[in-house]
């Protein structure tokens, strides 16, 4: 067998693999992401985005949990928010994924409801206003750790609860 030959050639994996997720109603936010996906095609790093997700014949939420979990770390655009958007940034936190949050600041964006809810602020958000600003806050990610996360019975750590301002029966349920 020839070695050289292309076709006999190991495919090269990416080097680290990161999953974003940002809201459907920021559009701008969406072709920012999708530009720097496709510029980091030509990089040992792999970024997908939600819309590329396999989503024909199975829940939405399946493939991007598959994502997170297979992903290096995760990157959580908070300029809209979205409750889609929180669960998949606690989840990567409780998959012991390295969270990066971004907001867009260069649009309108929920920054008054962030500060609300809190929680936020508290993780830390880096801004960003184009797709080379956010592609250099990706490519700066790789060396950051996870937040660590112990789930021992034993622990003392706290639990985080996003709540709405007015109690409904959902948010109770």
């Amino acid at each position: 067998i020839d070695a050289t030959c292309p076709s006999m050639q190991k495919i090269q994996e990416p080097s680290m693999k990161i999953f974003c997720a940002y809201a459907s109603t920021a559009p701008t936010v969406g072709d920012i992401f999708q530009t720097v996906a496709n510029d980091f095609k030509k990089t040992p790093k792999e970024v997908k985005i939600w819309p590329e997700n396999d989503v024909v014949g199975r829940p939405l939420i399946d493939p991007i949990l598959e994502n997170i979990n297979n992903s290096d770390f995760v990157v959580v655009d908070i300029t809209k928010v979205n409750f889609n958007v929180a669960f998949e940034a606690g989840y990567a936190i409780a998959k012991n994924k390295r969270l990066q949050l971004v907001l867009n600041s260069g649009v309108m964006n929920d920054a008054r409801q962030l500060a609300i809810i809190g929680i936020y602020d508290t993780l830390g958000y880096e801004k960003y206003e184009n797709s080379n600003q956010l592609g250099r806050l990706i490519r700066e990610f790789e060396t950051k750790e996870p937040l660590i996360v112990d789930y021992k019975k034993d622990n003392k750590n706290p639990i985080y609860i996003v709540e709405l301002p007015k109690k409904s029966d959902a948010q109770t349920r």
